[in-house]
């Protein structure tokens, strides 16, 4: 009867094994899907951007001097265009996505926090500089992409407005300088790196604990 007792404890143990470590395999899985996705919204930054000096350089170019509409004018809408798709695509890439593949990161190492037999990947993966920082490193690629827009557009205002004067110029200099800077601030604040990002998750989930 003992030998009995003490094989259904431990397929009981087994079972509850496999099914930690298939709830573990789930949580990676999902990671791997949310970070390829992710990929794909930079890849499609890139375009974009891409795409807008395409767009400016075929207004601008010798080909189409006759337009019906002033080119310069047509450079800035495309700069602010092109600003809002990566200011987008930053918040699904940084903001909504990051945030579900921390989650599923934060519940894979509480599993792993748990369950000492768990391999200690997403353990060593947040004590590594380099991955905790990631999100607010890779949000200095989207500063890059709509600073260079942001100048751009004010480079265009200017030589619309060359002959109104050195203080017209200098307001247009600065004005373009602070609307970067601003866009920097926003971004960068806007984006946590991994480790605080976890530790809002875990505080939430105290919370909920708590009720």
């Amino acid at each position: 009867m003992t030998e009995i007792n003490a094989k259904n404890r431990n397929k009981k143990k087994l079972e509850d094994r496999l099914l930690v470590y298939g709830s573990y395999t789930n949580f990676i899985q999902n990671i791997k899907h949310f970070d390829i996705l992710q990929t794909s919204f930079r890849i499609m930054t890139s375009s974009a951007l891409l795409a807008t000096f395409a767009a400016i350089g075929f207004i601008l170019s010798a080909e189409n001097k006759n337009l019906p509409f002033n080119g310069l004018i047509a450079v800035i809408l495309i700069c602010l265009f092109g600003l809002l798709a990566i200011v987008t695509l930053w918040h699904l890439d940084l903001i909504l996505y990051e945030r579900l593949l921390i989650s599923n990161f934060a519940e894979a190492l509480r599993l792993e926090n748990k369950h000492t037999w768990l391999p200690k990947v997403h353990h060593n993966m947040l004590h590594g500089h380099s991955k905790q920082d990631k999100p607010a490193n890779v949000v200095l690629y989207y500063i890059g992409c709509g600073s260079s827009l942001i100048l751009t557009a004010g480079a265009a205002l200017a030589c619309l407005l060359k002959n109104s004067g050195i203080s017209t110029m200098l307001t247009i200099v600065f004005s373009t300088i602070f609307f970067a800077i601003l866009y920097f601030l926003f971004l960068k604040k806007s984006t946590k790196s991994i480790k605080a990002q976890i530790k809002v998750i875990n505080n939430l989930n105290g919370k909920n604990h708590d009720r």
